[in-house]
């Protein structure tokens, strides 16, 4: 994926079915991909990990 259409696209193509990761449940990175989400009407599958190194 090369930019944010690109993203959208898939995400709308593929539900569910593309992850990506935060550093953990209710953090900046989480919360912002849910508002991305609603606001393009798709969503894909969060992968929280234990902190920012991991993720």
């Amino acid at each position: 994926m090369r930019n944010v259409n690109d993203v959208v696209t898939s995400l709308k193509s593929r539900p569910g079915q593309l992850n990506y990761g935060s550093a953990g449940n209710g953090n900046i990175t989480h919360l912002s991909m849910l508002m991305f989400e609603d606001a393009i009407g798709a969503h894909g599958t969060h992968v929280p990990y234990r902190g920012e190194a991991p993720a």
